[in-house]
């Protein structure tokens, strides 16, 4: 039997790609490379625009159609789909303006106010501390809901768990 020589193996290997499949092996790793991550911040922003498009391209396509009960919740459905696109984009006055929902304006409205207001904490509902074991641990009532875009760029929602009240940082 014949001793296996990794140089042979390699060589071998090396052989089977032709000069044309070594060139697209690069162009498709150059492709790669200039691909935006899809968490990233610009390709969520890609993204939600081309919800935005794609949105209102299907409440043009509706428009003209008679009017019908199945009209009218088809059209509630896709203003409601817009807002939620525009909110993800930072355009929550937009998303106020289109939303159908009483729930989604109250929440885009909260959310507009917040990131109009200032900074600081807005409630003043206090620490409460806990034993826990041996440990006393502060328990902060005010926690991150999510990270919304807004025009200085990607900021934190703080809500208070015990009052409600929201600002961004």
């Amino acid at each position: 039997m014949a001793e296996f020589s990794l140089d042979k193996a390699l060589a071998a290997i090396s052989e089977r790609f032709t000069p044309e499949m070594r060139e697209e092996q690069r162009k498709l790793t150059r492709e790669r490379i200039g691909r935006l991550d899809p968490n990233s911040r610009a390709a969520k922003r890609r993204r939600f625009k081309r919800h935005e498009t794609i949105v209102l391209a299907q409440i043009a396509e509706l428009k003209p159609l008679p009017d019908s009960e199945l009209k009218q919740v088809r059209m509630k459905n896709l203003l409601n789909r817009l807002a939620e696109a525009l909110s993800e984009q930072g355009d929550f006055a937009g998303a106020i303006a289109v939303s159908q929902s009483p729930d989604h304006i109250a929440e885009f409205t909260s959310i507009k106010d917040a990131i109009k207001g200032s900074r600081e904490i807005t409630c003043d509902c206090p620490v409460v501390r806990a034993r826990v074991g041996r440990d006393i641990v502060a328990l902060n009532p005010r926690f991150k809901v999510k990270t919304i875009e807004t025009r200085e760029g990607p900021r934190s929602l703080i809500r208070c768990a015990n009052c409600g009240a929201m600002n961004v940082k």
